[in-house]
């Protein structure tokens, strides 16, 4: 990713810095959110999924990166997993109901546990079930927004 400033400028190099860039541009979409709930001192009827689903999703590419030695999808999805988990941070603190965002946000850390572990215990054998996973959860990743369509609808 940022071979283009040691190693010269490619096709690829370059395509991996905009990659880079657009998709970490990407996760402070979240900000807007925030500041929507900073505003109402409240998270009623603001779904919590879209920051549970990046955090998943970010752990799931990470071990995918990490066992592809991919370091520009390790950089992208850290990135990607600091930002999720200072927003649902955020929307925890700002929740008054914390029993539900608790034991979801208990949830997505055991599967995210499960997931580091299954790397650990069984190396490339999970590589290509996970490549899977991974996709699951970026379409689910993209669909969480839509949980909030539940209130406009209701």
């Amino acid at each position: 990713m940022f071979e283009v400033f040691t190693h010269g400028i490619t096709f690829l190099n370059l395509l991996s810095l905009a990659a880079f860039f657009t998709t970490v541009g990407l996760f402070f979409c979240g900000i807007p959110i925030c500041r929507q709930i900073w505003k109402r001192r409240d998270t009623k009827e603001i779904s919590g999924a879209p920051f549970l689903m990046g955090v998943l999703g970010g752990c799931c590419w990470m071990t995918y990166g990490y066992l592809k030695n991919d370091h520009t999808v390790l950089v992208v999805t850290g990135c990607q997993v600091i930002l999720y988990t200072s927003y649902t941070i955020f929307y925890w603190l700002m929740s008054k109901d914390k029993l539900w965002i608790t034991l979801k946000v208990a949830t997505v850390l055991t599967l995210c546990t499960a997931l580091i572990l299954s790397v650990k215990f069984f190396g490339m054998k999970v590589f290509h079930p996970l490549g899977i996973v991974c996709m699951t959860l970026n379409i689910a990743d993209f669909a969480a927004p839509l949980a909030g369509l539940r209130v406009i609808v209701d």
